[in-house]
């Protein structure tokens, strides 16, 4: 498991985004914007709103990464959602809002998530 950035994810990342402003660079106009390069746009928007909820999560959200590898871990001990909140000690509706992404974690919760789960601690750390 990374807890870093590799260098390629990351020009990956720089690429697409230039090639998004770009686009958005060449059409003043919104109808003048074909359905191939909407189609494009679209994709590219999307990749990068995805880096960025995996790597630079907004203030109070968890990331992407953290909520992928929690989902992995339950896959693994066939748990649900529910019993997962029961064993870290979380109401259902918060363990809801964090698996959404919609809800940060605190040092409480990282090291339930490291005891219960196995999650590397650092790793939970470095995504939070």
């Amino acid at each position: 498991m990374k807890t870093l950035i590799s260098k390629e994810v990351f020009e990956d990342y720089s690429k697409q985004c230039d090639e998004l402003l770009k686009i958005m660079g060449q059409y003043e106009d919104e109808s003048q914007i074909q359905s191939e390069v909407l189609e494009k746009y679209g994709e590219l928007a999307h990749a990068c709103i995805d880096y960025e909820e995996a790597y630079h999560p907004l203030p109070g959200q968890v990331s992407t990464l953290v909520t992928a590898e929690i989902k992995t871990q339950m896959q693994k001990r066939h748990l649900k959602q529910r019993s997962l909140a029961k064993m870290l000690g979380l109401s259902e509706s918060r363990m809801s809002d964090l698996m959404r992404g919609k809800r940060a974690l605190n040092l409480d919760t990282v090291k339930r998530l490291h005891r219960e789960l196995n999650i590397p601690a650092d790793f939970l750390l470095a995504h939070s």
